[in-house]
């Protein structure tokens, strides 16, 4: 049995708990809130105890597990205290609101050797293991992606300020399988824009990067808030090598080559069972995203506010150099935009 806590009861909170408490080899023995009601109306139900504070909860001595899923800027401290703690931790993406913030927890669960995970459910899924497969031993000319949606409907990220913008906070997810299939990043540019919904928040509407890799490989990512919710155009990523065009969607892998296309059907995302299973059998190459690895998933999302906020291209590995050290401009919350 694994004995799991969480800090934070909010939508993310609440996403894991549902699928935790299904679990015959999970239990829930505490929920961390800084709102008191919250916390009880998970915990009472599967007999846990709630916590006003997370330092509370990881006082106790049964704890083997514990998932992080407050707000972004909230999660540096727990999560560097439950590895302390020699707690496993769970951590939703994005990893954490600065690069120097994310070094840190890197370092505290890599000191403590505890297993560790973040929530880039996409990598879990079958699909990606079979693009992966597909592309062994073949140079990627082109990996683009899109993602169109419309004003965040979560008060957290609907700003820039509290949500680092829909690169940041949304577009993490293909962005960081595009490093997954092509390797790290050389350069970044990026051009942002509020045009189309000008004074209904404090966010950008449109988004546009381009970027190189270090082996090669070129990429684009296209997003916008501009338009509605239920528009029916799925976030997609396209990955091309010779001969071969590989598309994936959130329910489906389009393999496309000279023979003709399959189709490989595919939703299977799921980061919590791996998870609990890394944990009760002490086994982290169960992981697909640690926190180690995410670290520079954080960095690119963060690399391509800043290209639009200087309208210069970065230097990838510049910038996370000086993100490490803590440099105060390297954050998601940027003043300008490129417009």
């Amino acid at each position: 049995m694994v004995r799991v806590g969480l800090i934070g009861a909010g939508r993310m909170g609440r996403t894991h708990y549902a699928r935790l408490r299904g679990m015959e080899d999970v239990q829930i023995v505490g929920v961390a809130d800084p709102q008191a009601e919250r916390a009880r109306e998970l915990a009472d139900p599967v007999g846990a105890t709630a916590y006003g504070d997370y330092e509370r909860l990881l006082a106790r001595d049964d704890l083997d597990a514990v998932y992080v899923t407050t707000p972004v800027q909230r999660h540096a401290d727990p999560a560097i205290a439950a590895a302390r703690r020699g707690v496993a931790l769970f951590l939703e993406k994005p990893v954490a609101w600065t690069l120097a913030e994310a070094g840190a927890i890197a370092d505290a669960v890599d000191k403590a050797g505890v297993i560790n995970a973040v929530g880039y459910q996409w990598r879990t899924r079958p699909a990606v293991e079979r693009m992966r497969e597909l592309l062994a031993e073949k140079p990627i000319a082109l990996l683009r992606t899109h993602w169109y949606w419309t004003i965040p409907l979560v008060p957290d990220i609907r700003n820039k300020s509290t949500g680092g913008g829909q690169i940041f906070d949304q577009a993490t997810h293909p962005m960081d399988l595009m490093r997954l299939f092509a390797g790290e990043v050389r350069t970044v540019q990026a051009a942002y824009t509020q045009n189309a919904r000008k004074g209904e928040f404090d966010n950008w509407d449109g988004y546009s990067v381009t970027l190189t890799f270090e082996s090669g490989a070129v990429g684009s990512v296209a997003t916008t808030y501009a338009l509605f919710q239920g528009v029916a155009e799925p976030p997609t990523l396209d990955v091309v090598a010779k001969e071969l065009l590989l598309r994936l969607t959130p329910r489906q892998l389009e393999i496309r080559t000279p023979e003709g296309v399959e189709i490989l059907q595919d939703a299977g995302e799921d980061v919590d069972s791996p998870f609990i299973q890394a944990v009760a059998q002490s086994d982290q190459s169960l992981i697909k995203a640690s926190v180690r690895s995410s670290h520079n998933s954080l960095a690119l999302t963060l690399a391509a506010n800043h290209a639009a906020e200087c309208g210069e291209t970065v230097d990838f590995a510049e910038f996370v150099r000086r993100g490490q050290e803590g440099n105060e401009k390297v954050r998601p919350a940027v003043g300008r935009g490129s417009r």
